[in-house]
């Protein structure tokens, strides 16, 4: 299991130490839910009506509309190297959210409307929905988890006022997640289906995602956890003859978290995916992973990632070294803990075989600043800066500059 890095701008910046302290506890007991009294038929239509009352007001009580609002401006919202353009890109979430729970199951529902419009590129402006259905039941020391996800953007047609040059497409997500805990050892199996069916003028695009996974974790120490993930991928076209070919690949990882001391956690991952083409150029990859984590106060923490990727191709010209380093920090203010300050600074260098003529090996440096304020449990809000900067070794590089205002409320 390794850390999910989202800083600097998390709002919940203790996520990896939260995520490693888990390994303290052998098992977290799974809490029943109240089951809901069923309701008895009766002949009086008064009491009915009664009865229907109290039925709508728990499914009130159970749907939880949201808004996620967000305003960027991009100073260079071509990345181009010459003259530089400036956006305003404005985006939106509308949703809402339903949870239904009851003895060994829970069920979620989850439905909202996404749109992002520029202020000078409307052929970039999108407007798109989704749909996901999440149900999860308790099998004795088994835990089965199967989802169904629908997404469409058919609605960001020209009669609503949108010139999109994406494809119009739907997709069809099904998928399901097996798992179960003996003492120390954890493992589950899973599967997800995939299938996208695009507007008939681009039906070569039409394909199948299958994805098998499994997951193996071993408790070697009370603080300490090894883990082994096994990725099968295989991507299917529905028109061979006038789509891509087909690929697959498999990925291993094998990893090491742990908790080395009360304010000082890491983790280590090394991975090793093949890929096979029928038609094209197949590739390996090697990967290396480590992070480490440090509260250095209550309110302050740290954190540290490596990665490195060695990328091989039978096309010499083509293999590449990927290194990566990323810092982030987060604090508190003592004053008002609802405010809290992120900083993060992230390196990206990627070198190409020297031997070839010709070597877009590149460097990108992001620095970043953000400020969020927790004004309600229900109601936040942030504002980050981002600079990035991208330099090539055969060609001019170019920088971005953004500034994002974003604010979520969940009722």
């Amino acid at each position: 299991m390794s850390f999910a890095q989202q800083f600097p701008f998390s709002p919940r910046e203790n996520a990896i130490f939260t995520a490693l302290n888990q390994l303290q506890a052998r098992e977290e007991a799974v809490r029943d839910s109240i089951k809901d009294a069923q309701m008895k038929l009766i002949e009086n239509r008064v009491v009915e009506t009664k009865a229907n009352v109290v039925f709508f007001k728990n499914l009130a009580s159970r749907t939880h509309p949201y808004l996620d609002l967000e305003t960027q401006f991009d100073d260079n919202v071509d990345a181009a190297a010459g003259l530089k353009k400036s956006s305003l890109i404005n985006s939106s979430k509308l949703g809402l959210n339903m949870n239904f729970s009851g003895t060994g199951k829970f069920v979620n529902v989850d439905m909202h409307i996404d749109n992002v419009s520029y202020n000078n590129r409307p052929r970039r402006n999108n407007l798109e929905s989704e749909i996901a259905l999440t149900n999860n039941f308790i099998l004795g020391r088994y835990n089965l988890s199967i989802y169904e996800d629908y997404f469409n953007n058919y609605i960001a047609k020209p009669h609503f006022g949108i010139k999109k040059d994406q494809f119009y497409y739907w997709a069809n997500t099904f998928g399901y997640t097996l798992g179960t805990h003996f003492n120390r050892l954890n493992f589950d199996i899973g599967y997800e289906r995939v299938d996208y069916d695009y507007e008939s003028d681009y039906s070569s695009g039409d394909k199948t995602d299958e994805t098998y996974t499994f997951h193996q974790y071993l408790l070697i120490a009370t603080k300490t956890q090894l883990s082994l993930e096994y990725i099968r991928f295989q991507e299917k076209y529905k028109h061979p003859f006038d789509s891509p070919a087909d690929y697959n690949y498999n990925n291993f990882t094998l990893g090491l978290t742990g908790v080395l001391s009360s304010k000082l956690t890491g983790s280590a991952n090394i991975g090793y995916q093949i890929s096979d083409y029928k038609i094209g150029i197949d590739y390996r990859d090697l990967s290396l992973e480590g992070t480490v984590g440090y509260k250095v106060f209550e309110r302050t923490d740290l954190s540290l990632a490596l990665n490195h990727l060695i990328h091989h191709e039978t096309n010499v010209a083509a293999y590449y070294i990927k290194n990566s380093f990323e810092i982030g920090g987060n604090h508190r203010l003592a004053f008002n803990p609802k405010f809290n300050l992120s900083l993060g600074y992230k390196i990206d260098c990627t070198e190409y075989n020297r031997k070839t003529d010709f070597d877009p090996g590149s460097r990108i440096d992001t620095f970043s600043f953000g400020l969020s304020y927790a004004f309600r449990r229900w109601l936040d809000f942030s504002l980050t800066y981002n600079y990035s900067k991208t330099n090539y070794k055969d060609v001019v590089g170019y920088d971005i500059n953004t500034i994002t205002f974003a604010t979520q409320a969940k009722f």
